[in-house]
């Protein structure tokens, strides 16, 4: 999932650095190149800080529940908060890319045009091997697949969240 994150962490952080230089008001070179690479890390870094800031409020009520609940509650480890964050910023680009491509489709030149149908094309393939994901982990790893009722409630309120 992380390697997943990479490409769309690229495009947060090429996204910033456009801005950053549309809106610049300095004159020198050395100084857009700069603003426009600094623009660029935070862009990048952002998207895995919101991942590890996800996985450490995921990891502190899970934490919690493991010591209330210590039969029930199997997935308490760090990892599986930083997996879970992982997909959610995902589905936040997900979410959120779609309006912007449309936008990239229809008024650019046919070069970005391309390129816009290529990443939206990429999306759509990263968004349903996601998803393929997660029905995989909670078909394999769900402790209600043997009481059908509370799998069905489980499992369809986990898609629809």
């Amino acid at each position: 999932m992380v390697n997943t994150l990479v490409i769309w962490a690229i495009f947060a952080g090429t996204l910033f650095a456009f801005e950053t230089l549309a809106n610049m008001k300095v004159t020198g070179v050395a100084k857009a190149l700069i603003g426009t690479a600094v623009s660029f890390g935070l862009g990048f870094i952002c998207t895995y800080l919101l991942a590890v800031v996800l996985g450490i409020v995921i990891y502190v009520p899970l934490g919690i529940l493991s010591f209330v609940f210590p039969d029930s509650i199997h997935f308490t480890s760090i990892g599986f908060a930083f997996l879970c964050s992982t997909y959610i910023v995902f589905l936040l680009i997900a979410i959120d890319t779609p309006s912007l491509l449309i936008e990239v489709i229809k008024k650019s030149p046919l070069y970005f045009k391309l390129l816009g149908l290529l990443l939206a094309a990429l999306l759509v393939s990263q968004m349903l091997s996601t998803i393929l994901s997660i029905f995989i982990i909670l078909m394999k790893h769900s402790i209600w697949r043997v009481h059908l009722p509370a799998f069905i409630i489980a499992f369809g309120v986990t898609m629809l969240i």
